[in-house]
């Protein structure tokens, strides 16, 4: 079971297991570490396990520009696995997301938006979502 408040405990949040991490936001822009701010916050809407899991568009501060977060969440390949599963169970393996500026729908692999993030530069590497 996904316990996702661990990570405020530096625990594993598959196997409760201490995390020797610090965590810290990057920016995708100038590559120096940063503060971010929360432009949007989207909170699930799902009656699961993981119903306290929200989605967040986070920027940095120094170039109001996509940041990466540099914290562990799980313990091991093993534990990250069991996350993306749980998660991909979820939310299902594939996303529509929509590009804004034209309109057009990609499919992107939810472990991809997991283990990578995701911006609008790099929707056209992905297939279009057809229905």
């Amino acid at each position: 079971m996904v316990e996702l408040e661990n990570q405020l405990k530096h625990l594993c949040v598959v196997c409760s297991k201490p995390l020797i991490a610090n965590s810290f936001w990057v920016c995708t822009k100038c590559g120096k570490p940063c503060e971010y701010e929360i432009k949007n916050e989207i909170t699930s809407m799902y009656g699961t396990k993981l119903n306290n899991l929200k989605l967040l568009d986070i920027k940095s501060k120094c170039c109001d520009a996509d940041v990466v977060n540099m914290q562990k969440t799980t313990c091991s390949d093993e534990c990250h696995d069991k996350l993306v599963a749980d998660i991909e169970n979820v939310f299902e393996k594939y996303k529509k997301v929509v590009d804004g500026e034209t309109g057009i729908a990609y499919k992107v692999p939810t472990k991809y938006i997991i283990e990578n993030g995701l911006n609008q530069q790099e929707l056209k590497n992905f297939p279009r979502w057809s229905e």
